[in-house]
């Protein structure tokens, strides 16, 4: 999942540099003095969902060894102590509703410097409708600090190329001898697109028994959305690409009698400015100097005073689109995969 991966980097990323920023300095300070944690809000919704995922860390101190401290994450969550909430508007910014969130460990977390595999994650449920707007709101009521921040949302794409004919099955024709284009049509408030081509099959066992493989994902890179376009396209490729993909992805297993297609699904993910601003601040440079941007688009102030606080991260609406094909069109596209240089022993077959 999306948000599950970012969440991740976003909190090694912060934690870690705050940490650095207190224990690197040369000049005899104590850093037991007065302190005040900072949030650190990470919060991407997706339309295509109908459940939604909020991760909010705190920043901490330590004159010990950082790492110990992060495998407990008491030491770097609020746990109940917040209120997270988002607040539904409708295009005439009238209040529709508040949507609380809540705790939820539900989605583990990958093995790394933080603890693991629980995480601490705010959840809801909300489907994001297209025609509202959508305020986040983090209240921690001991320290009377409130984070604020608005995104657009943002609206899925029209597959425009390669064409998907209405009449069942659907069937995906790539020309071999010739490059060809995935081309979509313009996302309400995205600025950036990824695209990606995953293959599905079954492996047919000699027990007669199926066997559903790991998908084959060909990823088709990025594509900017900054211009104002209608229409946009990737690179060009090549479909024998594909096939050798699959070639180099499949297993070679005695055991497989013969293999299927399921299905080939394009899927073009439309990001929305604030992510795609926040995921170019925080990636690793190979240039001489090293220093990161840290970008938010959330305020933070004390709910009394009025002042401004310090707060890390962002919140920003992203879509899924996907085009499912049923199987290669034939004669060409499928016969490559049965009878093509690159896959012909690889006991494909176009009977299920």
């Amino acid at each position: 999942m999306l948000m599950k991966k970012y969440a991740k980097s976003t909190a090694i990323l912060f934690l870690v540099e705050f940490a650095i920023l207190f224990s690197s300095c040369q000049k005899p300070f104590s850093i037991n003095a007065t302190y005040e944690d900072f949030p650190i809000v990470y919060a991407i919704f997706n339309l295509s969902d109908s459940t939604q995922y909020i991760k909010v860390y705190k920043s901490f101190l330590t004159e010990g060894n950082v790492e110990d401290l992060t495998k407990d994450w008491h030491n770097y969550t609020y746990l109940d102590s917040i209120e997270v909430y988002v607040e539904e508007y409708d295009s005439k910014d009238t209040l529709l509703q508040i949507i609380k969130f809540d705790t939820t460990t539900e989605i583990p977390k990958d093995s790394g410097m933080f603890a693991y595999p629980e995480q601490l994650l705010y959840k809801a449920n909300l489907s994001i409708k297209r025609d509202c707007s959508y305020k986040l709101c983090v209240l921690n009521p001991y320290t009377k600090k409130m984070v604020v921040g608005t995104a657009p949302v943002v609206d899925t794409v029209q597959l425009m190329s390669p064409r998907r004919n209405q009449v069942k099955p659907v069937m995906l024709s790539l020309p071999f001898t010739q490059d060809f284009k995935v081309s979509f049509t313009k996302a309400a408030n995205a600025t950036y697109y990824r695209v990606t081509m995953s293959y599905y099959y079954t492996e047919i066992m000699s027990d007669g028994t199926d066997r559903a493989a790991q998908p084959i994902v060909w990823n088709l890179g990025g594509v900017d959305g900054a211009a104002m376009l209608n229409l946009y396209s990737t690179a060009s490729y090549k479909s024998q690409n594909l096939f050798k993909l699959i070639a180099g992805k499949v297993v070679e297993d005695d055991s497989v009698v013969k293999r299927h297609t399921d299905s080939i699904v394009i899927e073009i993910i439309s990001q929305g400015d604030a992510l795609t601003k926040y995921i170019l601040a925080t990636t690793p440079t190979s240039s001489i100097n090293q220093e990161q941007a840290n970008y938010t688009n959330l305020t933070a102030y004390n709910t009394d005073t009025k002042e401004e606080k310090y707060v890390l991260g962002v919140f920003s609406m992203m879509s899924k689109s996907k085009f499912h094909f049923d199987d290669f069109a034939t004669p060409g596209t499928r016969d490559t995969l049965l009878y093509g240089q690159y896959t012909k022993d690889l006991k494909f077959t176009d009977i299920h």
